[in-house]
């Protein structure tokens, strides 16, 4: 059986249960040298635990959400091909902020594949609860 398939679950009683990494990574600013650093960190994530099972949200809100912006993101083709490659990486747009754009006027469509259903505070607290770990794109020295 492969890691990913039996990850938090041990194979055969006495194994060591396998854990899978999963972690937020949230950003809430447009500066490119930013939207760069969640885009490179979630790849070395992936690529470092590749065997087990690891799973990255990439959370946008306020002017983060350029990232998942159609027609605005200067990586709108390297988040595609990121969706592409690794099925175990997702973005989220803000709802609050899609909807603070809509209401500016501004033509705020998500990427495809992109969800948007929830508040970004309400998706980081409900990964937390899960057990999730938190990384905030603020700080590019700490990442």
């Amino acid at each position: 059986t492969k890691d990913w398939m039996r990850a938090g679950f041990p194979a055969s009683p006495g194994e060591p249960v396998v854990q899978a990494q999963r972690v937020v990574l949230h950003l809430d600013e447009s500066e490119p040298e930013r939207l760069r650093a969640v885009l490179d960190y979630a790849e070395r994530f992936l690529r470092q635990h590749s065997n087990s099972g690891a799973q990255v949200e990439v959370v946008a809100n306020a002017d983060g959400i350029d990232l998942v912006t159609s027609g605005v993101s200067p990586y709108e083709g390297r988040v595609r091909a990121m969706m592409q490659r690794h099925p175990n990486l997702h973005f989220i747009a803000c709802a609050n902020s899609i909807r603070q754009l809509r209401e500016r006027g501004l033509d705020a469509l998500p990427l495809t594949n992109v969800h948007s259903s929830s508040t970004a505070l309400d998706h980081i607290v409900a990964r937390l609860r899960d057990g999730w770990r938190y990384r905030k794109i603020d700080d590019l020295s700490a990442i």
